[in-house]
């Protein structure tokens, strides 16, 4: 009679094991396309998301993080998107990390223009529709007029602050959207928590401000007299905490965690190449909160005047690129010297971003249109 409880532990050890097997431990990382329990499972590859793991996460009410290779984006909620842009400094390489999520709850993923996973959700996603909205902006030709709001020009001008010519260019003058217009008022906080002590918080809060400015009222290098676009800014004041762009273990930013309250902050990255970083959370299609954190780490100046520079990256040059990631706008070529060029600045002292280009105002006017 003794062998009777040896089959018994035998066949519950065989149980154990396989349930074990079937539900992989929290913060097993998924590299292999497996799709067992995959709502238990903390962090998923962007190479993992195919089709029919896209399926099976759309039963999932908790939040896997969709890691890419330079950052990671935790899950959205049914109907939503978000998008992280990694902004590098001079002579490496930016990133657009994007997952959405479609109203069934299937999800697609984009690393730099490389799209994964759910094949109707792919058409939603925001940096699916960047090649397209760019070519647009390259091809078509102004007529003369950008509705009742003021004429864009039909001729390139000469820069007014010593930009390079192809920022005044009538082409290709481009510009690539995210999406429709979601703001009506940006309302934001400032995140004074992690300011290098060499700057002034009151001074860092105005040049935010001249930075929304810059894109509400089109201010420009390229002598373009536009009405204001239909888009207002109101800061709210300071708050605590930190930002919603975290840095994980390995050394890569992190938009996991979304904040109630749109902000601009500091976090200091270390030495990488991530000179800024912009976050935006929203349904398909428009904005909802964004939140932008700027590397610590790197020197900067927060001077309002353009003269005197003796070094350090200039912050509102830097942060004006940031807010065209809030206000809708994705990156353009370097060569086009718009301020959403993929690159923010070229070193220290580079104050070009400041002004907008053609292709800037083309692409703002394009979202918001102008004020009635």
């Amino acid at each position: 009679m003794r062998p009777i409880p040896v089959l018994v532990s035998t066949v519950a050890t065989l149980l154990v094991s396989a349930f074990v097997l079937a539900v992989p431990a929290q913060g097993d990382l998924v590299r292999d396309g497996t799709h067992q329990d995959l709502c238990f499972v903390s962090t998923i590859d962007f190479d993992a998301v195919t089709a029919g793991l896209s399926a099976d996460l759309a039963e999932c009410e908790e939040s896997p993080v969709i890691e890419f290779d330079h950052g990671s984006v935790s899950l959205p909620d049914p109907g939503e998107s978000i998008i992280l842009f990694i902004d590098a400094v001079e002579g490496a390489q930016s990133h657009t990390l994007e997952v959405a999520r479609g109203l069934d709850g299937e999800v697609a993923a984009s690393q730099d223009g490389e799209v994964n996973g759910s094949l109707a959700v792919k058409r939603l996603l925001r940096t699916e529709q960047l090649s397209l909205a760019s070519e647009q902006g390259s091809e078509f030709v102004e007529s003369g007029s950008f509705g009742v709001g003021g004429s864009v020009g039909t001729q390139s001008t000469t820069p007014t602050d010593g930009s390079n010519p192809a920022k005044c260019a009538m082409e290709p003058a481009p510009y690539s959207l995210l999406g429709v217009a979601s703001y009506r008022t940006w309302t934001w906080y400032y995140l004074p928590a992690g300011q290098p002590s060499n700057l002034s918080q009151s001074n860092v809060i105005n040049r935010i401000s001249a930075a929304a400015n810059t894109w509400i009222n089109f201010q420009n290098s390229c002598a373009i007299s536009v009405a204001p676009a239909y888009l207002y800014q109101s800061y709210a004041g300071t708050t605590g905490g930190s930002g919603g762009i975290a840095q994980d273990q390995n050394g890569k930013l992190s938009c996991s965690t979304k904040p109630n309250v749109s902000n601009v902050g500091w976090v200091n990255y270390g030495n990488i190449s991530a000179l800024a970083a912009t976050c935006n959370w929203a349904p398909l299609g428009g904005n909802d909160i964004s939140t932008t954190t700027f590397n610590s780490y790197y020197p900067w100046r927060d001077a309002a005047s353009t003269s005197g520079c003796s070094g350090g990256y200039d912050y509102q040059a830097v942060a004006t690129h940031e807010l065209g990631h809030a206000f809708g706008l994705a990156h353009v070529a370097d060569t086009s010297h718009q301020v959403m060029k993929v690159h923010p600045a070229g070193g220290y002292c580079d104050m070009t971003a400041r002004k907008l280009g053609r292709g800037d105002i083309r692409g703002l006017r394009h979202i918001y249109g102008y004020r009635p």
